[in-house]
């Protein structure tokens, strides 16, 4: 008779999907997907709702919205180019112009969370909106953890705790 291999539980995916980002400069920096060195790079999965159960109820993008990105980097910079599309009748809602301004309150941001050791200490996170508007922090520690905010929105150029 054959052993019997022990079965093993399925657990909850801890990461998403990986995607791993081409090394190339991208010059100049436009927004102009079709330049040769964007169509070397392939385009994600689309990205999976992440909010609970408890999202505001008609707030879930719809099955023709889907958010996709390409990732190239080179020795100085990391370069994100985002896909969202957008399901009729729905908007892209962008109000804030002011860098650091809060637009993750009211506008449909695109967010990149970067956190190498995977332990959510000392991440940092961008985000930014349809005008440009830019809003990054460093985040020391979880907040539920005692961590706190390093970034331009609570602190002004100079502090300790500006970003």
């Amino acid at each position: 008779a054959k052993p019997r291999r022990a079965r093993i539980p399925q657990l909850p995916r801890r990461y998403p999907k990986q995607y791993v980002a081409r090394k190339a400069t991208v010059v100049p920096i436009d927004g102009d997907l079709t330049k040769a060195v964007w169509q070397l790079a392939p385009w994600s999965d689309p990205f999976v709702e992440i909010r609970g159960e408890d999202a505001p109820k008609g707030t879930k993008p719809s099955q023709w919205e889907t958010t996709r990105v390409k990732m190239l980097w080179d020795d100085e910079y990391l370069y994100i180019a985002a896909m969202m599309d957008v399901d009729a009748g729905n908007e892209l809602v962008a109000k804030f112009k002011e860098r650091n301004s809060p637009i993750f309150h009211t506008d449909s941001d695109f967010e990149v969370f970067l956190d190498p050791a995977g332990c959510c200490h000392g991440y940092k996170e961008l985000e930014i909106n349809a005008l440009n508007t830019v809003w990054n922090l460093l985040l020391t520690r979880p907040y539920m953890d005692g961590g706190g905010e390093v970034s331009g929105r609570v602190a002004k150029e100079g502090e300790k705790s500006y970003w």
